[in-house]
Formats: structure tokens, C-alpha cells, sequence
């Protein structure tokens, strides 16, 4: 969920708004243990930062390589899903037409060629990703302390409220 965010926060910072984002994820490799990694707790978040919170606005999404247990995982993150994200997800099996899909949905010249596109690699555009992260390193960092700076001024104020509530409890007694 977090590499999510960092993305689309780069991106947005790179790119500035844009009318419409489309997402690719690829189920490649995804086996069922990996539905009990993350927590219920933080794909609801995620799933809500999604809808409500990105800076980039979500045209469509692509799930690429369906697996046979896909129902399992849908069924999970389905309740978190407003019925207008839910129409935007568009479902691709391992074995499905490219030429079909490039025509229908995303031109070759803006897909990595892993998907029969023009662009390089998956695996190329991962490194500049990952060299992008680190250019912004700093600005992660000092927002991570800021969001950690918001939760402890939080959790002092949340137990600040638990003492007075429980002095005026026994106060009453």
C-alpha cells in the first residue's frame, strides 16, 4: 500500500495532474498465500486512499494474469469498493489477446513490451522507479516524520481525553 501511494505521490510530483490514470496490476506470480499478507485494516485504507485521497485521478484499472483464486481476493476488497471504482477494474486473463486489448484499452505505444507494448521492460521502468523514489528520498522521509509527528499529537490528545474521562469517572463515585 505504501509503494502505492509513493507512486502516485512521485508521479503527481513529476507529472503534475492529470485528467485520468490508468493502472496496471499484474498478478504474475501471486499465489494464495499472498491474500493473507496484508492486513484487512490496511487494504480498506489503501482502498479508500485510492478513491478518495490520491493525488491521481483513477480512469481505469487492469488486472493483468487473473488467477485462479481471484474471486477469493475480489470478494475480500469488494466491500471497500464503491460501485464506480468497482465498474472502472477491468479483469485480463494470462492468455488473452493483445492485439484485442491494445485496441480496446491501451495502445502499444504506452505499455512495456512484457504487455506487447512499445515501452521498455517491466523491469527496466522498475529501476527508474525505484531511482525516482530515491531522488525524492528526503521528501518520503520528512513526510513519514510529519505523518508520525500527526499520530503522536494524536495519541497524546487521545490519552490526554482517557485520563479526563476517567478522573470525571471517579470523581462521580
Amino acid at each position: 500500500v505504501k509503494t502505492y501511494i509513493m507512486t502516485a505521490e512521485a508521479y503527481a510530483f513529476r507529472n503534475g495532474p492529470r485528467s485520468g490514470t490508468i493502472f496496471i496490476n499484474d498478478l504474475r506470480g501471486v499465489t494464495i498465500g499472498h491474500l493473507f499478507r496484508p492486513s484487512v485494516s490496511s487494504l480498506r485504507k489503501g482502498l479508500k486512499f485510492l478513491q478518495e485521497g490520491s493525488p491521481l485521478n483513477v480512469k481505469e484499472i487492469h488486472i493483468m494474469n487473473t488467477v485462479p483464486f481471484f474471486n477469493m481476493i475480489l470478494s475480500i476488497v469488494k466491500p471497500y469498493l464503491r460501485s464506480e471504482m468497482l465498474n472502472r477494474i477491468h479483469f485480463h486473463p494470462s492468455n488473452m489477446d493483445y492485439a484485442k486489448f491494445h485496441e480496446e484499452f491501451i495502445p502499444k505505444s504506452c505499455l512495456p513490451s512484457d504487455y506487447g507494448g512499445d515501452l521498455e521492460s517491466i523491469e527496466e521502468l522498475h529501476k527508474k522507479q525505484r531511482d525516482a523514489f530515491m531522488e525524492m528520498r528526503d521528501y518520503f522521509l520528512m513526510e513519514e516524520q510529519q505523518a508520525n509527528l500527526k499520530f503522536d499529537e494524536f495519541a497524546d490528545d487521545y490519552n490526554r481525553a482517557r485520563k479526563i474521562i476517567n478522573n470525571k469517572k471517579h470523581d462521580k463515585k
